[in-house]
């Protein structure tokens, strides 16, 4: 669906992350370029996503502005809205591991570093035997953190196992992957 914005929930590293020096965070967000009318969209249907792109495309260029939303501790301790309320009492790595919890764009900015362009008459591609897996095919310096991210690997590669009828647990795909790439905060 072209009309609605697409972010990461979790954060991610942003250059290599060293646990005494510190490092960078960020979150992404994926807004249209430009006011998109909303179609009528069946939600039960599997591919609706995908339909909904193949018909826009159809009738012209489809436009999504990659953002960047990077963590300042600082700017969120001393925001009005966070002063003396719990998070006064949250560090960088509260922040951090919960995952799920909303940097407000109104004290922590996204700024645009890409533009995605989905050119009108583009056809979709047979991707049945492609995946990604944001930790498994992410760079040391692009990883996302936090406790969730790492039990979501399991799950996403559990469920494409079993979506292409193979078990996870014997491919090799990921072996010894958390040892090579995880680390705390």
């Amino acid at each position: 669906m072209a009309d609605i914005n697409y972010w990461s929930n979790l954060p991610y590293t942003h250059g290599l992350y060293d646990s005494t020096a510190g490092g960078e965070f960020v979150k992404y967000k994926a807004s249209p370029c430009s006011v998109v009318r909303s179609l009528k969209t069946n939600l039960e249907d599997q591919n609706y996503l995908q339909k909904d792109i193949i018909k826009r495309a159809a009738e012209g260029t489809i436009c999504f502005d990659i953002q960047v939303q990077f963590f300042n501790n600082k700017k969120l301790l001393t925001h009005k809205n966070f002063k003396g309320r719990k998070y006064k009492r949250w560090n960088k790595s509260n922040w951090i591991k919960e995952g799920g919890r909303e940097w407000p764009e109104s004290v922590l900015p996204f700024y645009r570093v890409a533009r995605l362009e989905i050119e009108k008459g583009s056809t979709p591609k047979d991707c049945k035997d492609r995946y990604i897996n944001t930790r498994v095919h992410s760079t040391v310096e692009n990883l996302p953190v936090g406790s969730i991210s790492r039990v979501r690997t399991y799950v996403e590669e559990t469920n494409r196992a079993n979506r292409m009828k193979r078990s996870f647990f014997k491919e090799n795909r990921v072996r010894n992957f958390f040892s090579q790439k995880s680390f705390s905060i």
